[in-house]
């Protein structure tokens, strides 16, 4: 409540971490603060981009076509790269913002046979209006909208440069117009300077993380090590933690790591699937299977999300994410001024903190029959 919204890079983000390293402190082994930069902004600017390039691809349609299908082509292969690879280039131009992460390390009794990490992040977002209307259950498509538009444009300047189908350019010749209305209002929507709270969307995650180092630094497990990364500048591209993987590959590769996102304010869902990634299903049912066990309810989620897990699913550690969805598969009030402290419910946090416990006891049991 005091520090308020923490935008990645901000002076709010910063006293978020010193704050959560010296909690964090207290109730581990070992705690690391990795600073690294990135862009802030990077989705907003990356928005204005697209807008600007449509804008001179139409006008070079209308004055000078092959200078259109240039510029389509650069815009294309960058929406390739963002669709497919999750590559950013515009963060390579404008990344002078600085954020950390937090890693408390919390040892075990005896030799380590596994580590779990539990990751939340620290950051919060800019409002996106677009969340709160009609076209949220979509939101999560709009950079193949842009795809689309683009596209679009480059076969009707195809068309009017070699001239084929030559009949249909006349009635096509609005298209391209229309697809700029698509692109100006989903700018209008959704890139503004109002900044959301964050509370469910990342305080509730961060919360039980708290809660878990405390649990586990007085409860020390036999031969499991506990990881709590809390990670900065999610909202920018997911740079927290791909700094860390980058950093910490060789020391977490055979870790499972269980992401909490957003888990107050709906049903608890277990991600099996999210955006062009699968997780673990050995550990979503292990999961599942624990939440059964202590009756709590909690669901199988496939989705077209995109959290901190996809970022080591990608590259074959096991993980899943644990977060509350509502009817749209989406968190609730996610970047919105409405995601506020008063809207999380405790008995959330804590039925998300009794599976993570239930879990880390589980595979610290299986350690004994190695």
């Amino acid at each position: 409540q005091t520090i308020g919204n923490r935008i990645a890079g901000s002076r709010e983000e910063k006293l978020t971490a010193k704050y959560l390293k010296s909690i964090l402190s207290q109730f581990s082994d070992e705690v690391i603060l990795d600073s690294f930069k990135c862009n802030s902004r990077s989705k907003q600017y990356e928005i204005n981009f697209f807008s600007i390039m449509y804008c001179l691809a139409l006008l070079g349609y209308i004055i000078y076509p092959p200078s259109s299908i240039a510029i389509i082509l650069l815009v294309i292969v960058y929406l390739i790269f963002l669709i497919f690879y999750d590559f950013r280039f515009i963060d390579y131009f404008f990344s002078d913002d600085k954020s950390q992460n937090i890693i408390a390390k919390i040892n075990p009794k005896g030799e380590i046979k596994e580590k779990i990490i539990f990751t939340a992040h620290t950051d919060s977002a800019y409002v996106n209006n677009i969340y709160d209307h009609k076209l949220r259950p979509y939101s999560i498509y709009f950079d193949q909208v842009f795809l689309t538009c683009f596209i679009l444009l480059l076969l009707i300047s195809l068309f009017k440069v070699f001239d084929i189908f030559s009949f249909l350019v006349d009635y096509l010749y609005l298209l391209p117009f229309f697809s700029l209305g698509i692109i100006l209002y989903l700018q209008n929507k959704s890139v503004n300077y109002e900044k959301s709270f964050g509370a469910n969307n990342s305080l509730s995650g961060l919360s039980v993380t708290i809660g878990l180092a405390k649990h586990f630094f007085y409860n020390k497990m036999e031969h499991t090590e506990i990881y709590i990364c809390n990670f900065g500048a999610k909202e920018a591209n997911f740079k927290g933690s791909k700094v860390f993987l980058k950093k910490y590959y060789q020391e977490i590769k055979n870790a499972r790591i269980i992401n909490l996102e957003s888990i107050s304010g709906g049903p608890l869902y277990i991600s099996e699937k999210e955006y062009m990634t699968n997780h673990s299903s050995e550990l979503v049912n292990d999961i599942l299977s624990l939440a059964d066990n202590i009756s709590i309810s909690a669901y199988k989620s496939k989705n077209n999300l995109k959290t901190d897990a996809r970022i080591f699913s990608y590259e074959k550690i096991l993980a899943t994410t644990i977060l509350s969805l509502d009817k749209n598969g989406i968190p609730l009030r996610y970047c919105l001024k409405e995601d506020l402290p008063i809207y999380i419910l405790e008995e959330d946090l804590q039925n998300t903190y009794k599976i993570c416990i239930e879990l880390v006891k589980l595979i610290d049991e299986r350690t004994k029959q190695k």
